[in-house]
């Protein structure tokens, strides 16, 4: 299934993620997640504007998605998996996703693995509000994606961020890294540190 998304993010102090989630956990859906994370040593998918992940929801459902960066949002291509196809992609990557994607490098292998605690709820659009781990590092972030094309196409999404987060004398600074940015970036720290 094909998604087109148009989110805006900032990271967030912990002391300021404390106090945006004592005041929504009541009425915020709590997911937990975990983000593998596939590329390619021979033609690596990141330097090409693009991440492969398979996300595990509440350690029951399973989602294979190719994310591809364009000039102002994000095609997503989402394929469901089944239990059987999630633990065969552990050990035979490669098979499941060329299952479902072309042209995809035959030594595509598991890199890593993000674990995240995501607070969900609506309010003219949807937001998270995210407490990442990955490696021996912890970052929160907020997420802000509005409901509708139309409302992606404005950008009004970008508003609304801003006024939630004045609520909580926050500043919005847009661009921040991505989970996947941040991943990479620590994973090559470990690389390096292991040399």
């Amino acid at each position: 299934m094909k998604h087109i998304e148009i989110e805006y993010k900032m990271l967030l102090g912990i002391d300021q993620y404390q106090d945006i989630l004592t005041s929504i956990q009541d009425k915020a859906e709590c997911i937990k997640q975990s983000n593998m994370y596939l590329d390619s040593k021979i033609a690596p998918l990141y330097l090409n504007k693009q991440s492969l992940r398979c996300r595990v929801i509440n350690d029951q459902f399973y989602e294979l998605t190719l994310k591809q960066k364009r000039e102002k949002d994000n095609l997503e291509l989402n394929f469901d998996l089944n239990k059987d196809e999630f633990d065969l992609l552990k050990t035979n990557p490669y098979m499941i996703v060329s299952k479902y994607i072309n042209d995809m490098p035959s030594d595509i292998e598991i890199i890593g693995q993000l674990d995240n605690i995501r607070y969900e709820w609506e309010d003219n659009g949807i937001y998270a509000l995210d407490k990442s781990s990955y490696f021996n590092k912890i970052d929160y972030e907020i997420e802000y994606e509005a409901l509708n094309y139309e409302q992606k196409e404005n950008y009004e999404q970008k508003d609304n961020l801003v006024r939630f987060l004045k609520k909580y004398n926050i500043e919005f600074k847009e661009n921040h890294t991505t989970k996947i940015q941040r991943f990479i970036e620590e994973l090559k720290k470990q690389g390096d540190a292991n040399d």
